[in-house]
Formats: C-alpha cells, structure tokens, sequence
C-alpha cells in the first residue's frame, strides 16, 4: 500500500524458468481503470447480494437468534480468511507471469485444490474447538454442516476468482456474481415468503445455493487455449512460500483488525451482543466496500509493473494512496451520518449498536486509507515487512480487545477497535514510507482539513446540532482537497486516459 518516487530498486519474485519478462511498456491508466470499474461494479452486485442476507436476517430474527447466525458467519470467514489467505494473492501475482511459460493452468488448479481444502479443514477445527471450549452454547449440528458446505464452495468460487483477476477477466467476474445475485433473491424472496419458518440453517442454505452456482459458473477454463504445461516443484513451493507470509499477515491481522470482538462478546456478553457488534461491523463493511474493490483490482496490475517497470509502479502507487487518503473524510462523515439513521429506521431493537458505528467506522476508513500501501507491498514481495507489523500488534490488539470488552461490554468492543485499528494504520504508513521513501498523498493544509473533518465528524455523532458546521467542515475540505495539487494531477491523468 504504498507509492514509491524514483528509481528505488523493487525485489521481486521471479519468474518460473523458461517464463519470458516482457520489456516495460508505456503506462497506461486505461487498463487498471477498466479493471478498477468492473471490479467495483462486482462489488455492487456483491453489495446487493451482502445485504439481501445480511440485512434481511436481522428483519426476520431476534437479536439472540441474528447473534447466533454471527457467530456462524464468523466461524466460517476465520476458516477461508485462514485457508485461502496467500493463496488469492499468490494466483494473482503468478498467473499474469506464467502465462508465456504455459504454467498458468496448472499453477491455478494446484492454489485452488490447497485452499479449498485447507479452508475445509480449519472449519472443522474450529468448530470442534467451540463444542469444547463452549459445550453449553454449540452450533447445532445442521448448521454446522451446511457451514462446512458454504466453507467448501465459497473457497472455491474465491479461487477462481482470484485466478480470473489473474487474467485480468474482470467482466467475466463481474456477469458470474450477476447470476449468483439472481439465485439469492430468489432464495431471499422464498424466506421472506415462510417467514414464520425462517432460522439460522435456511438462511445458511439460501447462502449455500449462491455459492454453488456462483462457483460452477467459474470452474470453466479461464485461460488461452493452449497444452498445460506441468508445475515443478520448485515454483509450486516458491508459490507457497509467498502465500504462507501472506497467510501468516492475514491470521494475525484477523486476530486484530477482523472482528475478533465477535468471539469475546458471544462468550462474555452472550449472542444478543454479538449479535449486535455483527451487524454494525457488516454495515460499517459496506462503506468502504466499492473504493476498497476498485483498489484491490489493480492488484495483477501493480504485480506485473513491480516487475517490469519500476518507475510506472512507482505512479500508480501514488495515484492510489491519493485516491484513498482524499476519501477518508468524506466517507467517514457518510457512515457516521446514514448508517445511524438507517439502523433506527430499519429496525429500532438493533439501536444498541448505533453507538458503536463512529468507532468501527474511525478503525475501518483508516485501514481504507492504508490499503494500497499493503497492496503494493504485497504486490512487490515486501510482504514479510506487513507479517512484522501484524507480529507486532497482535497480542496487544487481543489484550485491548479482551480488557475493554470484559470493562465495558459491548462499547468496550467499539473503543477497542477504535484504539487497534487506528494504530495498525499508523503503523503500515510509517513502515511502507520507510521502504518505498514516499511522500504525503495530499498538501499538508489539505491533510489538516482532513483531520478536522474527522474530528468535527466525532463531535456530531454525539450531538445533533453539530452535523450544520461538520457539514460545512467537510464541504472546505473538499474544495481544498479537489484543488490539491496531486489530485490535479490525477485528474488530468484520468482525463487523458490514451497517454
């Protein structure tokens, strides 16, 4: 996530034998752009789909009853996060450098085989982990099994995913989620049609038949007509060995920045808390869910320019950290305003969690803003330097997490992500700018109008006359920000999209 200026020299991975480098190429802003809109019109239908679950299910359950379902949905991202972390990122960055040595093929049937797989058998353990440590309160065992389902074809749709990023078939990914959007509403229009029977385990059905269409649609071959060529072991490992620094980022970065609240709340506050923290987070999620898509389209892009053309690496990590870092004030004065009002009007028995959404959104934007620091790290194999930092917060983060939470219940979760998340961000930007010698995204008087959007923001939340003047807070910063010389100069880079 960070962007380099000069001739900073990168160290990459390099490609498998017999796989041709190409020479640089000019740089062009309409690959990655195309790419970014597909990918944020997929998070759209993603968006769509999210919330026809996400937020139905609070509709047609009790609280206690939306908490248990958390729980469930909790269990089952640790278990992907956990199989397939690495792995999404390792078919990305190989598949675009194999594709002239024939390898692409095998490459992502053996990333596919080893995260479905590994994804599977993290949910077992954890669900046998739970029966042990908690006997009173386990997930029935129907619910069980149809998470192990949805763990399976979930991992799998992922991967092909990831492997479609790789070939940069963006709208192919984008047509795919369409479909499986169709066989969610139909699944959602039937519960809201027997809501009287409506529960956890058909809920977690209407979720498993997106996820089996979603990846029959994508087990089609991706890649050019051609004879496969067979993986050798070395690259197999040199695969594996990116993926596991990754896996190793993403553990403990869940542990931290990833809902671990979740698990405290259920066993210190039971499932009505959770349940509340649940559906906060998922909604705060969404804020950022379109601008953080088309960031992490340009993932294959950053990959191969990390290899090929230091110096257009080096522009687009800048274009992006300015994108990111001039939406930060703008989206958090949008989540702390409409995701509010939006939870009272929607449903009020949800407005304990209302108090909770300037603090998730605080931790959540600024991980947003950092992004494509983590993105260009991990695209130019400076991904060990994000594990040192994980390394480095998680126990703090679980102590935080664990005090606060057993202080203070439920807004102990909120100040805990308010306190971890902020200081991970901190974190990554001081690193990366140590590695990649980068400068500030905005003009320093633009940064601090940023910084008193935020803070005219927080004091709104908690007093309703205050949202006039954080208004007009955030209608300078704009101004300022859209006169920024470096978003200018992004700007005339977008409008001149054939350079």
């Amino acid at each position: 996530m960070k962007h380099a200026h000069g001739m900073a020299t990168l160290p990459v991975v390099p490609p498998a034998e017999g796989a041709r480098t190409p020479a640089a190429r000019p740089f062009s802003l309409r690959v990655p752009a195309r790419n970014a809109a597909n990918s944020v019109a997929t998070a759209l239908v993603q968006f769509i789909g999210r919330g026809a679950l996400a937020l139905v299910a609070p509709a047609l359950l009790a609280p206690g009853d939306y908490g248990a379902y958390a729980y469930a949905l909790w269990l089952m991202s640790i278990a992907m996060q956990t199989g397939q972390c690495g792995l999404t990122h390792s078919a990305q960055r190989y598949i675009p450098l194999l594709g002239t040595g024939g390898q692409d093929r095998a490459a992502a049937a053996f990333l596919t085989r080893t995260a479905t797989l590994s994804s599977v058998l993290v949910l077992g353990l954890l669900l046998g982990l739970s029966r042990w440590l908690q006997p009173q309160s386990p997930l029935p065992a129907g619910v069980s099994l149809a998470a192990a389902l949805i763990v399976l074809a979930a991992t799998y749709g992922n991967m092909r995913t990831a492997v479609c990023q790789g070939y940069g078939h963006f709208g192919r990914i984008t047509r795919v989620e369409s479909q499986a959007l169709a066989v969610r509403i139909a699944a959602v229009a039937l519960l809201v049609a027997f809501r009287r029977h409506a529960g956890i385990f058909l809920f977690l059905l209407a979720d498993l038949a997106t996820q089996v269409v979603r990846g029959l649609q994508l087990s089609a071959r991706t890649g050019p007509a051609r004879p496969p060529q067979p993986l050798p072991r070395p690259l197999a490992r040199q695969m594996l060995s990116y993926a596991a620094t990754i896996w190793s980022i993403g553990v403990f970065d869940m542990l931290i920045c990833q809902r671990v609240e979740v698990g405290f709340l259920k066993e210190m506050c039971g499932y009505t808390a959770a349940g509340y923290f649940g559906l906060a987070s998922q909604l705060v999620f969404m804020l950022v869910m379109f601008p953080a898509a088309a960031i992490q389209a340009v993932f294959p892009t950053l990959a191969a320019m990390s290899a090929r053309n230091s110096l257009h690496f080096a522009a687009a990590n800048s274009a992006l950290l300015t994108i990111s870092a001039a939406a930060a004030a703008p989206l958090y004065f949008t989540g702390c305003a409409a995701i509010p009002l939006f939870v009272s009007v929607y449903k009020r028995d949800y407005a304990p969690a209302i108090p909770l959404i300037p603090y998730l959104c605080l931790g959540r934007v600024l991980l947003f803003v950092t992004s494509p620091l983590s993105t260009s790290l991990y695209a130019s194999a400076h991904h060990k330097v994000l594990l040192k930092i994980v390394l480095v917060t998680a126990a703090p983060g679980l102590l935080i997490d664990y005090f606060l939470i057993r202080r203070f219940g439920l807004m102990g979760a909120g100040f805990a992500v308010a306190i971890v998340q902020p200081v991970v961000a901190l974190l990554a930007v001081i690193v990366a700018r140590s590695i990649l010698k980068t400068s500030w995204p905005l003009q320093a008087r633009t940064l601090l109008l940023a910084v008193v959007s935020l803070g005219a923001t927080v004091y709104a939340a908690g007093h309703v006359w205050a949202w006039i003047p954080a208004s007009i807070v955030l209608l300078v910063y704009c101004r300022a920000a859209w006169r920024d010389r470096n978003v200018q100069a992004l700007r005339g880079a977008f409008a001149n999209l054939e350079d």
